[in-house]
């Protein structure tokens, strides 16, 4: 997740003196490989991910197809989080991708991993690229067969199309004369309210009388010999509690840093140039992507419905049409004072 290679990965876990699953003192990039990509550690289970070619040697091959394979998802408890997950899969496909072929355009469109997910089945979206031409395309992960018991047919779409329709939408926020009350409207009904801060202050003095409460009972069980089921459940009260304001906390500087955000972006909409989206495209803006969108959900009549980190949701139409034949618009020359 940090750009480290699997080979710097292996390096370092030698070097700092950690030794393998079967107690050997060096690391190859190999096995890391192997880890990386294994669903096991986020929970899920493969069933026939090997087969054994030799009933007498007992030796395995990987299967690439040769048998069925099955999914068990969330089959136990898992040791890395599926986002996090998710997100490796997408960088180590990226690198497969780049060493395959070398004179293809190297794929940089992080804004978009974790972002999307398929609107008939729910998974992520991921990067495929075509084996010709090396055609960057975003599509259902379960379409791509990535989960074999499940099947999506949801078709995929090119990224360049989803950048266009992008910079498409933001125009028409520009020249929406509502738009910009609109949105700093969502935000502030997303700010805690009076009523919810009164809210908080009652459960910062529950859970105040919950610790009294505790003392109490711990104190009285080693005088008498106290009850650890009471105990455990009031020490349950309070992390719930706690939580909550954790919550609250977050939801607010959450808020705060969303106005900054929401400032530095109606600025730089004024800045969007004008285009005609059915005539040409123009260059994509990757820093506005990242800062304003939260998710978006792609629907296979080429549709992007978008979740705005600041409580508004808009939708992108026009994936579906072959924008990438469309030339580019040359910037506006600054004309000369």
């Amino acid at each position: 997740m940090a750009g480290k290679t699997t080979n710097q990965i292996a390096n370092e876990l030698t070097e700092d003196g950690i030794e393998t699953a079967r107690g050997k003192k060096k690391w190859h990039s190999t096995s890391m490989d192997s880890m990386i990509t294994n669903p096991i550690y986020c929970g899920d289970f493969v069933y026939q991910r090997y087969y054994v070619t030799d009933t007498i040697t007992g030796r395995m091959t990987e299967n690439r197809g040769e048998l069925p394979q099955y999914t068990i998802k969330d089959d136990h408890p898992a040791i890395v989080s599926r986002e996090d997950w998710d997100a490796a899969q997408q960088i180590m496909n990226n690198r497969s991708e780049n060493r395959k072929g070398s004179k293809k355009r190297r794929h940089d469109r992080k804004e978009f991993f974790n972002v999307f997910h398929c609107s008939e089945c729910g998974a992520p979206v991921i990067h495929v690229r075509s084996s010709k031409g090396g055609v960057h395309y975003w599509r259902c992960r379960t379409a791509e067969k990535k989960y074999l018991e499940e099947t999506c047919e949801v078709r995929g779409f090119r990224e360049v199309s989803i950048e266009h329709t992008f910079m498409a939408l933001l125009q028409e926020m520009k020249k929406d004369d509502g738009f910009r009350d609109n949105i700093r409207q969502a935000l502030k009904e997303l700010i805690p309210n009076e009523s919810e801060r009164k809210q908080l202050e009652q459960v910062k003095e529950d859970m105040q009388q919950l610790y009294y409460k505790l003392y109490d009972t711990v104190e009285e069980g080693e005088q008498q010999g106290g009850d650890p089921t009471q105990i455990k459940e009031i020490t349950g009260q309070i992390v719930f509690l706690q939580n909550q304001i954790y919550d609250f906390e977050n939801r607010e500087q959450n808020c705060l840093e969303a106005e900054k955000d929401l400032e530095w972006f109606l600025e730089e909409l004024e800045g969007i140039q004008e285009f005609k989206p059915d005539k040409e495209r123009i260059e994509f803006r990757p820093d506005i992507f990242s800062k304003i969108v939260e998710k978006g959900v792609i629907h296979p009549d080429g549709r992007i419905v978008y979740d705005l980190k600041f409580g508004m949701q808009l939708t992108a139409t026009g994936n579906e049409k072959m924008v990438w034949r469309l030339k580019m618009k040359r910037k506006a020359r600054k004309k000369k004072k």
